[in-house]
């Protein structure tokens, strides 16, 4: 888990053109981190590829240990061993089921849960993204892979924030919400594109008038 929110800070870090630019200005006599800076694009893809493989590593530890632990453990074990039944959480709304627990979980409960539901959308969401992002398909629909990318970055922290609001680990709030200060740059950098492209002037057309000559 902890891998997966420092590959996603540095995701979106890296697609932060604005900031990298702006960080390689006052750099460029350091040719080594220039060559690293000038690498953005094949970083960024790495660190994609390196979260899929840590995803996969997660969804596969929770299946082996986590849902069995919590299908065949009694209410008091499990109470002692989740994170938020001893140390509480920041926002309890967000917790389904509510901790500490008042009844064994049942196997519809762990799957409507909601690190399980967001989990399950997370998932799907890093498998729709790494489809579009094959070279394949992102020359042929490029508009599709940026439309991809961009809900991408809308939704995924908000599944994150959810997908650690039942604080089963213990810290009191989820996981990601250290690492936010990465997405920082990358809005900024959103926001500063938009705001060129609604100050552009656009040509549209050009009138040819003969003169009195």
């Amino acid at each position: 888990a902890m891998s997966i929110m420092l590959c996603t800070g540095m995701l979106f870090l890296s697609a932060s053109q604005a900031t990298v630019t702006a960080f390689r200005y006052h750099v460029e006599r350091w040719p080594r981190v220039v060559v690293v800076l000038d690498a953005r694009k094949e970083i960024h893809m790495f660190i994609g590829r390196a979260i899929m493989v840590f995803a996969l590593v997660h969804v596969v530890c929770h299946c082996c240990s986590t849902v069995p632990g919590l299908l065949a453990g009694n209410l008091e074990e499990l109470n002692d061993m989740l994170g938020c039944a001893r140390n509480g959480v920041l926002v309890s709304s967000l917790m389904v089921p509510r901790c500490p627990l008042t009844e064994a979980p049942t196997a519809l409960g762990v799957l409507s849960s909601m690190p399980v539901v967001t989990g399950l959308l997370l998932i799907a969401l890093l498998g729709l993204g790494g489809l579009m992002a094959r070279d394949s398909v992102r020359r042929r629909c490029f508009s599709w892979f940026r439309a991809t990318h961009q809900l991408m970055a809308a939704i995924w922290p908000v599944l994150l924030l959810l997908h650690g609001s039942n604080n089963w680990l213990g810290i009191g709030v989820p996981l990601i919400l250290p690492f936010l200060v990465f997405f920082v740059p990358y809005w900024l950098d959103v926001l500063l594109r938009w705001k060129r492209r609604l100050g552009r002037a656009e040509l549209v057309g050009v009138l040819v008038r003969d003169g009195p000559g």
